[in-house]
């Protein structure tokens, strides 16, 4: 397994993962449980989605 195959298996995973994530906190916030944790971890969940597709984007070769 090369070094960029692993890489992109990382990348793919992590963006599965932040957007189950992004979904689960977003439901939470679309039924009207406004707590702060819920709005902070939806946040931080799209905010960490759009810097790994940014830096997918500016990573090609």
């Amino acid at each position: 397994m090369s070094g960029g195959s692993f890489i992109k298996k990382t990348y793919v995973f992590l963006i599965i993962i932040l957007i189950i994530n992004s979904s689960r906190y977003l439901t939470y916030l679309i039924e009207g449980n406004n707590s702060l944790y819920y709005i902070s971890m939806f946040i931080l969940n799209i905010i960490g989605l759009v810097v790994i597709l940014i830096s997918l984007l500016f990573n090609k070769k």
